[in-house]
């Protein structure tokens, strides 16, 4: 698994974690998505700074400007980078219209940990590849 973390900055430097998500490819090319969780004093942050979506090289419009919709660009387009042919993720019910707005597709229901959510894919026109620093593994 990838862990993805959005840090808020001071002056520069890192804060605090405002908020998370993982990707994991499960399968040659099927990469999934899980966990996304934001900070509740973040949820409703509207404005980001001007340089955020420069620094992560994300179109200025994305389908929305919080820190939730910020994860979600950058964990799909990293596993595009990472040679993604499909990425999904369960997505709780009252969540599912945010990732629609978001370029996402509801694929059905799925019952996790007894809470209903719906299986959703993302449509990978939306996310480009995302240029990554990620080690990679070298042959022994």
């Amino acid at each position: 698994m990838i862990p993805i973390v959005s840090l808020s900055l001071v002056m520069g430097m890192e804060d605090e974690v405002a908020g998370v998500v993982r990707i994991d490819q499960q399968e040659p090319g099927v990469w999934w998505g899980s966990r996304l969780a934001v900070r509740r004093n973040y949820r409703n942050l509207r404005r980001l700074s001007r340089s955020v979506p420069v620094r992560n090289r994300q179109p200025g419009i994305y389908g929305g400007r919080s820190i939730g919709a910020g994860l979600i660009y950058k964990a799909v387009s990293t596993a595009q980078a990472l040679g993604c042919h499909t990425f999904l993720a369960p997505v709780q019910h009252q969540n599912a219209a945010f990732f629609e707005r978001l370029h996402w597709k509801p694929l059905g229901q799925v019952e996790l940990h007894g809470v209903t959510h719906v299986k959703m894919e993302a449509n990978l026109d939306f996310y480009p590849p995302a240029e990554h620093d990620l080690p990679t593994r070298q042959a022994a």
